[in-house]
């Protein structure tokens, strides 16, 4: 059987067709998969960064209930003294 030429070229526009639009999605996949990885990125930065405070504020925390900085700031700030101590102040 032979195709006629209508027919012939309306399959060959259709294919084309499709071509254009596979590329036309490839294309876009691209960019979508640039802009998520760009967003993963400063993601995981933000992730670090957060882990990185957590840490110091724990460091922080038992730095503020360790004995040494209670004594410290009871001394410096509330002018206490232990049982038997004399205070000196500076002028």
């Amino acid at each position: 059987m032979k195709m006629n030429i209508k027919t012939l070229k309306i399959i060959t526009v259709s294919l084309m067709l499709f071509i254009v639009l596979l590329l036309f999605a490839a294309v876009f996949n691209l960019v979508s998969l640039a802009r998520v990885s760009s967003r993963e990125a400063r993601l995981l930065r933000d992730i670090d960064a957060a882990q990185a405070r957590i840490a110091q504020n724990y460091y922080e925390i038992g730095y503020r209930q360790s004995d040494e900085n209670i004594e410290r700031y009871a001394r410096e700030l509330l002018n206490m003294q232990r049982r038997g101590e004399t205070a000196f102040v500076g002028r």
